[in-house]
């Protein structure tokens, strides 16, 4: 008995210390951030900003955008998030490549402290994708994921989303068979209303005859 108390021990002292290790160097990450100043934004994705007086392009690390719908309206809130921020601050991850095949530094932005990529899931504008190592914030930014998707959020209003990394067990209903009944309902509804006013014309044009035969 003492003996597996003694195991049992051990192995909660030694997860203590490596979440410890963990907390500590996310911690140090975090007091490192780098300020810098923004020059443009392209889009959701992309951007350029001073660094040290050195023009770089950036890229919101883990970040996925896409999805052929909203992606105009998802790019003018992030450039003008980008362009109202009072400090932007970049946390470049561990165990990611500092550039990717467009030369562009993959980070995490701090947007007047707040996680840009955080906001975006939170609002459904964006998932968690383009994971290749245990990134920075994965758990938490899945969390965030997940509650868009439950409250079918941004990009999630629409049919045949699939989550890309998270796997948030949600079944993401499509909804693609709604929206053909609800167009098929919408067409019989203007043909019935068509239908009403051409039956309006005709009783008013008969209605005009008889009138007009029985002043004859």
């Amino acid at each position: 008995y003492n003996f597996y108390m003694v195991s049992i021990m051990k192995k909660i002292v030694l997860a203590f210390l490596l979440l410890n290790i963990c907390l500590f160097e996310v911690n140090a990450l975090e007091a490192n951030r780098k300020k810098v100043d923004l020059i443009k934004c392209e889009d959701a994705l992309s951007s350029w900003v001073n660094i040290d007086g050195v023009k770089t392009r950036i890229r919101l690390i883990a970040t996925d955008t896409s999805d052929g719908k909203l992606n105009s309206e998802i790019d003018d809130y992030v450039c003008n998030t980008l362009e109202k921020a009072t400090t932007i601050e970049l946390v470049f991850d561990p165990n990611n490549k500092t550039l990717d095949e467009y030369n562009r530094l993959n980070v995490w932005i701090y947007v007047d402290s707040k996680l840009l990529q955080e906001d975006l899931i939170e609002k459904g504008y964006a998932q968690v994708n383009y994971v290749n190592g245990e990134y920075l914030y994965l758990n938490k930014l899945c969390d965030k994921q997940r509650q868009a998707i439950q409250d079918g959020i941004g990009i999630w209003q629409y049919p045949n989303q699939v989550e890309k990394y998270c796997n948030s067990g949600i079944n993401i209903e499509n909804n693609s068979s709604n929206e053909v009944v609800a167009e098929i309902q919408n067409k019989r509804k203007d043909y019935s209303n068509l239908y009403d006013m051409i039956s309006l014309y005709l009783f008013i044009i008969v209605l005009g005859i008889i009138i007009k035969l029985k002043r004859n």
